[in-house]
């Protein structure tokens, strides 16, 4: 030909641009299943002199359901050169998924794609016309204040009015089907609790799988990381609320420009709890304490490094700064707040004092409140040390993070790879290393290569006390006498991943208690680590009844 591809494509959008013929509104024959339907199962075209398309929406959705699964070609996992502006060689997450293509990829990445979006539309800033305009969904003539702006258009108005557009989304809005679907992604037929709503689809759940959306969001913030986009620490103002911070106070994510969120920490903190904390407060509250801890009064907030911002859950009111440590205890000690009697229980099994709710004395008040720096230390499983509750961290990463281990050894072992525990061996009985006795398989953990070495009991002895001296029988025996219920709350399920009962012992002696719910073996732990002063003080700071170490009232005698 004559003429370059750019230039026939010039010459097609002008020719196009030039024909703008408005959809009738009159009944029209289709051309390929010869029905004579009404004008609104036809979609728009401009090009064409009655302004709609010669096939009907049904011939034209099966069209393209033939021509999308005659080129289904499956997605790539190599990387790929962007084709864009950057002609950078990214992994195979960064493009789009095009089935047509060989690869099954977009030529360009997802950034260029983006970048392309926002100048055109930056280039197109046209003023919404203030004449009527034919709404291209229920070809009704409506004044330009029936339709929303849009500035890419020609005429500064979306093409649908605002009538048709709320109905659009009511009707998207179906509920869950509870019948079992196919993933299109590892094409297996799961339940329907398998799958994330989705109300705009029609049995109103998403099209893969709640494992295969995981493993994607995975492998794509993987590669995302692999780029090496490092936090910037220049300041930035907060899209929220507009106010200029440091980059501290912003959360690292290095999908975002400068590897940094858009909102700051205290935004996305109020927006998840429902509060209307502000920086100033927060700024107060650090000078008046000293940066320190309200509670233990601890230099260092423990875990990634910030202060954690306490609040009443019920007020919805800011209290003060507390470290990490002090904070998961609170919040514990306030989820307890509504089952009193559970919680006396549990300090009558430690053998520690009920809180009494007719003592009035002071034995707690701050000005008396004299914790020894002992108290609030742990041991670390790895290297046996005695360090400060600070020196630990506050969450788990599959993998590679232990929290009963300091920061120092988990340092060590950060090269642990995340493994995905397989399945278990067909066999249903293994022999323990440990012990030597042939138990069912239910009784070991899961390891990398199918089991542990050892069975539940040896591993609970090993990591928490070598001397301890019950077993199997002593186990089975406590079973037997508690009717299979939690020792402290009467619960008949004990809860967790595992739904297995907890093995409660005496830290000190080593010696067997009873068997617990995961709720209570974690609450009953908890309470075992802090001082009666400090654990009393919490108490105080929440506004419920102390621990007196001086009343000697029978007021909860159980």
């Amino acid at each position: 030909r004559g003429e370059c591809k750019d230039c026939e494509r010039a010459y097609n959008r002008n020719r196009h641009a030039k024909l703008n013929y408005p959809p009738s509104a009159e009944p029209k024959k289709c051309h390929k299943c010869r029905r004579m339907l009404p004008a609104n199962r036809f979609s728009p075209n401009k090009s064409i002199p009655d302004g709609l398309h010669s096939r009907c929406k049904d011939c034209a959705a099966a069209y393209t359901k033939e021509r999308y699964a005659r080129s289904n070609n499956p997605r790539s996992t190599e990387a790929k050169k962007c084709s864009g502006e950057c002609g950078r060689t990214l992994p195979a997450s960064m493009f789009g998924t095009n089935k047509s293509a060989k690869d099954g990829l977009k030529a360009y990445c997802k950034d260029c794609v983006s970048a392309q979006e926002k100048s055109l539309r930056a280039s197109k800033n046209y003023a919404p016309t203030k004449k009527d305009t034919v709404c291209l969904k229920c070809l009704r003539t409506l004044p330009p204040e029936m339709f929303a702006p849009r500035p890419d258009k020609p005429n500064g108005l979306v093409s649908h009015c605002k009538d048709c557009i709320n109905e659009r989304y009511t009707e998207s809005d179906i509920p869950r089907s509870d019948e079992p679907k196919v993933c299109t992604n590892c094409e297996r037929k799961l339940p329907a609790d398998k799958f994330i709503s989705h109300k705009g689809k029609k049995d109103g759940l998403q099209s893969h799988c709640e494992e295969c959306r995981s493993e994607y969001k995975k492998a794509h913030y993987a590669d995302v990381v692999a780029l090496g986009v490092l936090p910037t620490t220049e300041p930035k103002m907060c899209r929220n609320c507009k106010i200029v911070l440091a980059a501290d106070k912003f959360g690292k994510h290095p999908e975002y420009d400068g590897g940094r969120k858009n909102t700051c920490r205290l935004c996305d903190f109020n927006r998840v709890n429902d509060t209307d904390i502000t920086w100033e407060s927060v700024d107060k509250a650090s000078e008046e304490q000293g940066g320190r801890c309200f509670l233990c009064d601890a230099d260092s907030p423990g875990g990634q490094g910030d202060w954690h911002i306490d609040h009443d859950h019920t007020t919805k009111k800011f209290r003060s700064l507390l470290c990490m440590s002090c904070n998961m205890d609170v919040g514990r000690i306030e989820k307890l707040k509504g089952t009193s009697k559970r919680l006396d229980v549990m300090f009558k099994y430690i053998g520690w004092p009920v809180p009494c709710r007719t003592c009035e004395c002071d034995c707690h008040d701050r000005a008396t409140l004299n914790i020894p720096t002992e108290a609030l230390s742990r041991e670390c499983n790895e290297c046996r040390r005695i360090l400060p509750s600070s020196r630990f961290l506050a969450s788990w990463v599959e993998g590679s993070i232990r929290l009963h281990c300091c920061i120092e050894c988990n340092a060590k072992s950060s090269n642990t790879v995340a493994v995905d525990f397989g399945n278990k061996p067909n066999d249903n009985q293994k022999r323990c290393q440990k012990c030597g006795r042939m138990l069912s398989v239910d009784s070991f953990g899961n390891h990398y290569d199918g089991l542990q070495p050892y069975c539940k009991l040896c591993s609970h002895k090993i990591q928490h006390n070598r001397d301890a001296k019950y077993t199997w029988k002593t186990i089975d025996t406590a079973r037997a006498i508690q009717g299979n219920r939690c020792f402290v709350c009467g619960a008949d399920k004990p809860g967790g991943k595992s739904n297995e009962w907890h093995i409660d012992h005496d830290h000190a002696t080593g010696e067997f208690r009873s068997l617990l719910c995961m709720s209570c073996n974690l609450n009953i732990g908890f309470i075992e680590k802090k001082p009666p002063e400090l654990l009393g003080y919490m108490f105080k700071y929440i506004g419920w009844a102390t621990p007196c170490l001086h009343c000697k009232c029978n007021c909860h005698d159980l």
